[in-house]
């Protein structure tokens, strides 16, 4: 299996990228997908907000345990 990408366009803040997986000598194609990327810059007024299920995950992003109920 070959696994190919390519960026299409790129700026500053998008990017579109396709990408397919084929067989070695090309004639299969087992999957493909396109992915579109927007960097989006975070507000000033929304830095340092908290949501309700933050305090689910570490700072590693591991889950933390959950008391028993």
């Amino acid at each position: 299996m070959i696994v190919h990408a390519y960026v299409y366009q790129l700026s500053r803040r998008t990017a579109f990228i396709k990408g397919w997986m084929t067989s070695e000598d090309g004639k299969t194609i087992y999957a493909a997908c396109d992915h579109h990327k927007i960097y989006v810059p975070l507000m000033r007024e929304f830095q340092g907000v908290e949501i309700p299920w933050d305090d689910l995950w570490d700072e590693n992003g591991q889950e933390k345990p959950r008391a028993k109920l």
